[in-house]
């Protein structure tokens, strides 16, 4: 039994273990992730629970947590029914045993205290209800801003594994609903990302997934199912107001890859996904199925002119880009010849409308 249950305002650490020393130098414990916790809330964990820390962290800027106290029963020389606040102003984690480290009798105003130094850093989508349920990605890579978008494929949702591969929102299009996830200001896990290759979630990519379908048979299976192509207008204004807001806040331009898929087969063609340079350098909004090193096709049908207008952007083709650089320093080299070399780069451009990520390496299988 936890203290009040669901809490969101403050990052408390409830440690909860029969051996305290396992739980003070992370070896062990059952952790709860907790906000909002009130005095009444810590005193019920201590009084309650059998070998207990609460451990008050916070989160720097790099996204690391740091402790800023430990509250409980000293194990090794107080008696049991007396809590003491074990205070840890430099460390990332709990000392272990053996360290000598302040010591703060546990009272009311010292727990409001900790509380006040506690206020949650995450960033959050100001429409959403706060969940909190995702594992975090680790830290981005510095790469431009982008969203991806995905479908959950399912009815209601998802689980996301315990929340191991889950987003940093969903949308719920039947109550028209946001839910938050993971931290915007870490990366989610909604992507396959293999050694070797790109970076995938941590590419500064803002995921989210649509509680709705891509494959429209799985949809017609059930009345109650959404099929993506179903989408209303209200639907894409609420999605529209997220994208609005990314722009805001993290820069996102209306730009897309340029290119549908509405299949498996078609989303993992040669050519269809984004090269790694292009994936790298893209700042707008994608879908699952454009993202290298994966193999999903979501959003399937989903109305990108919908979410970003009528005069949404293509993204910069990067292969066609690099051979008119090459092409351009050639006929700088022989002057005499750049006729010939324009004339090459308008037949190559012909018959490479789009992306040739072939030309230069393969994909993973995938996610």
């Amino acid at each position: 039994t936890y203290p009040r249950g669901w809490f969101d305002g403050h990052n408390v650490k409830l440690t909860f273990d029969p051996d305290a020393s396992n739980a003070m130098s992370g070896a062990g414990g059952h952790i709860v992730m907790s906000g909002q916790a009130f005095v009444e809330d810590v005193w019920w964990m201590m009084l309650h629970e059998v070998g207990h820390l609460a451990d008050f962290w916070c989160l720097t800027d790099s996204g690391r947590a740091r402790v800023l106290a430990a509250v409980g029963r000293d194990i090794w020389d107080k008696p049991a029914k007396e809590f003491w606040a074990q205070s840890f102003p430099h460390a990332y984690l709990p000392p272990n045993r053996g360290y000598s480290y302040p010591q703060y009798p546990v009272s009311d105003d010292l727990i409001r205290e900790l509380l006040d130094e506690c206020e949650v850093t995450a960033l959050k989508y100001p429409s959403a209800i706060w969940k909190g349920d995702g594992v975090s990605g680790g830290t981005y890579v510095g790469l431009p801003y982008r969203v991806v978008v995905h479908t959950t494929e399912t009815g209601g949702l998802p689980g996301y594994g315990d929340g191991w591969s889950a987003p940093h929102l969903t949308y719920m299009p039947a109550i028209r609903k946001w839910v938050q996830h993971t931290d915007l200001k870490t990366a989610a896990r909604g992507l396959r990302n293999p050694g070797g290759g790109v970076q995938t979630n941590r590419a500064n990519a803002l995921q989210i997934e649509i509680v709705c379908y891509s494959n429209k048979s799985l949809a017609d299976e059930h009345s109650a199912r959404l099929w993506v192509g179903d989408l209303t207008e209200s639907h894409y204004a609420d999605l529209k107001a997220f994208v609005d807001w990314t722009s805001t806040e993290f820069d996102v331009k209306p730009v897309w890859p340029g290119r549908q898929a509405f299949s498996y087969t078609e989303s993992n063609a040669v050519g269809f996904r984004m090269t790694n340079n292009e994936w790298d350098d893209f700042t707008g909004v994608c879908g699952h199925q454009h993202v290298p090193e994966n193999t999903h096709w979501d959003p399937g049908a989903f109305d990108w002119t919908q979410l970003l207008g009528e005069d949404m952007a293509v993204m910069p083709d990067n292969v066609q880009q690099f051979w008119v650089d090459v092409f351009d320093e050639l006929g700088k080299l022989d002057p005499k010849t750049s006729a010939s070399f324009a004339k090459a780069l308008v037949e190559f451009k012909r018959d490479h409308p789009s992306t040739v990520s072939g030309i230069t390496e393969g994909y993973a299988d995938g996610r």
